[in-house]
C-alpha cells in the first residue's frame, strides 16, 4: 500500500490523483490521505481515502482572502492554519499509515515526516513549485517582498544573507511543531520550512524542467519528473454543452481564470476581465462568478485540459497546475500573480520568455487590452507556446514519479 498526503486546494490535490491513478494503473494499492472536503473526488477515482487535516474548507472566501495575500498569506497558513491543528494531523496520519509500505508527502503535510521519522517508515516528498527549494542560486520572487526578493538577485553574499533571514523570520511560525518534536522525542533541529519539508530517501519536483532544473543547493535526492497532470473527476467528464457550443459558434476567445484559489476572492478580476475583451473585439470565457454576455461565456469550472487547446490566449493568476496545462496546451498566455507561489512561478517565466506578467495592482481592462494585443500581435509567441508544449508532451510527470516511488519499494 502506497499513501500519498497533500492538503490545500485542487491544485495541491491533483497533482497527487494523478500519481495515485498511475500507480493504480501499475498494479499498487493506493490511498490518498487529506481532507474529508476531498473524499468523494478521491473514491470516485477508486483510490482509497483516509482522513487527514485539518478539515477545512478550501471555499472558505474569509479565509483565502488572507491565504492569497502576498505579505500575510504563508505566514497565516502556518500559524493558524496548520499549527492550531498539529495534534490532530499527526494523531490522523498514524490511523492513515496503517498498513502503508511507503509515503509521499506534500511540502505542507507536517504530520507526515513526524510520522515517517517516529516509526521509522519509508517516505518520499514532492515539491509543486521551485520556490519550494528557496535555492541561493535562483531569483526569488518573495511575495509581499519585493526589496527582498531584488536582493536575491545580487551577489552571491547577499542571496545567502536573504535566505538565512527568511529562515530565522520564519522559524518563529514552526515553534509548536518545534515544540511537538521535542514531545515525541524527535530532534528540534528542524525547520519544516526549510530542509523539514524534504524526505532524505526522495525528494519528487513535479514540474516542468522547463521552470527549474537542479541547483547545487537542492537535495541530491531530488528528481524532476515534469507536471503530473490531472484535472477532471472521473474519465468520463466533458465540457459542458453550452461552453462547447459557444466555443464553436465563433472565434477561439480569451480564457480568464483565476484557478482554485483567488477564485473565491476575485475582486473586480472578472469586470476587468470582461471589459478588456470587449475593447480588444474578442469573446471571453470567464471561469468563475461573473455576470454574461453574448459574447462572454461563464463557467464554474471546466477542466483546462479540454479547454485550453481550444482558445486564443489564457490570462490565469499563475498557480502551478495552472501553469503547467496553459504549458502543455500551446496557447499564450498572461500571468497576474496573487501570493504564495505565484510570482515567482510568473517571474520564472518571464525570464524564459514564455509568458507576460501583469501586476495585481494594474489589473485594469486598458492594461491588460495593451498585454494582451502585445501578447497576440507577436509571431514569436504561438510559436515559442508550441515549443514548449512538445516539451511538456515529452515529460511523462506521472510515469517518472511512479517508477521513482517504486525503485523506494525494492528491496
Amino acid at each position: 500500500m502506497i499513501l500519498l498526503t497533500t492538503t490545500g486546494s485542487l491544485g495541491d490535490l491533483h497533482p497527487y490523483l494523478a500519481i495515485g491513478v498511475g500507480l493504480k494503473q501499475r498494479g499498487h494499492a493506493v490511498a490518498v490521505g487529506t481532507c474529508e472536503f476531498y473524499r468523494e473526488r478521491v473514491e470516485k477515482l477508486g483510490l482509497e481515502f483516509r482522513p487527514i487535516g485539518p478539515h477545512l474548507s478550501p471555499d472558505d472566501p474569509e479565509m483565502i482572502k488572507i491565504i492569497v495575500d502576498p505579505k500575510k498569506g504563508s505566514e497565516y497558513i502556518f500559524r493558524q492554519l496548520l499549527m492550531p491543528h498539529l495534534p490532530q494531523i499527526y494523531d490522523e496520519t498514524v490511523r492513515a499509515v496503517q498498513g502503508v509500505d511507503l509515503v509521499l508527502s506534500h511540502p505542507i503535510t507536517l504530520g507526515t515526516p513526524l510520522v515517517a521519522e517516529k516509526l521509522k517508515l519509508p517516505w518520499a516528498s514532492a515539491v509543486l513549485s521551485p520556490i519550494s527549494f528557496f535555492s541561493i542560486h535562483e531569483p526569488t520572487e518573495i511575495p509581499g517582498h519585493p526589496i527582498a526578493a531584488a536582493m536575491t538577485r545580487g551577489p552571491l553574499w547577499l542571496r545567502k544573507f536573504i535566505h538565512w533571514s527568511g529562515r530565522r523570520q520564519t522559524l518563529d511560525w514552526a515553534r509548536p511543531l518545534i515544540e511537538f518534536r521535542k514531545e515525541l522525542g524527535l530532534s528540534p533541529n528542524v525547520h519544516p520550512l526549510f530542509d523539514g519539508q524534504h524526505s532524505p530517501h526522495r525528494v519528487l519536483a513535479i514540474y516542468s524542467s522547463l521552470l527549474g532544473s537542479p541547483q547545487p543547493d537542492w537535495p541530491r535526492q531530488t528528481t524532476v519528473t515534469g507536471f503530473c497532470f490531472h484535472d477532471r473527476r472521473d474519465g468520463t467528464e466533458a465540457l459542458s454543452p453550452g461552453l462547447t457550443k459557444f466555443l464553436e459558434s465563433g472565434p477561439p476567445p480569451i480564457v480568464f481564470t483565476l484557478g482554485s484559489t483567488a477564485v473565491q476572492n476575485p475582486g473586480s478580476f472578472y469586470k476587468e476581465s470582461a471589459a478588456a475583451a470587449k475593447l480588444l473585439g474578442k469573446r471571453a470565457v470567464l471561469l468563475g462568478n461573473a455576470p454574461a454576455s453574448p459574447d462572454v461565456w461563464v463557467e464554474p469550472y471546466a477542466p483546462y485540459s479540454l479547454l485550453f487547446p481550444k482558445c486564443e490566449a489564457i490570462v490565469c493568476s499563475g498557480g502551478i497546475g495552472t501553469i503547467g496545462q496553459a504549458l502543455r496546451s500551446g496557447t499564450p498566455f498572461l500571468v497576474v500573480p496573487h501570493g504564495n507561489d505565484q510570482p515567482d512561478n510568473a517571474a520564472r517565466l518571464a525570464r524564459l520568455g514564455l509568458a507576460s506578467w501583469l501586476d495585481r495592482g494594474h489589473y485594469r481592462s486598458g492594461f491588460i487590452a495593451d498585454e494582451l494585443e502585445e501578447l497576440l500581435a507577436d509571431p514569436q509567441a504561438r510559436s515559442k507556446a508550441r515549443e514548449c508544449a512538445r516539451t511538456i508532451a515529452q515529460e511523462d510527470g506521472v510515469a517518472s514519479a511512479c517508477a521513482a516511488l517504486e525503485k523506494m519499494l525494492t528491496p
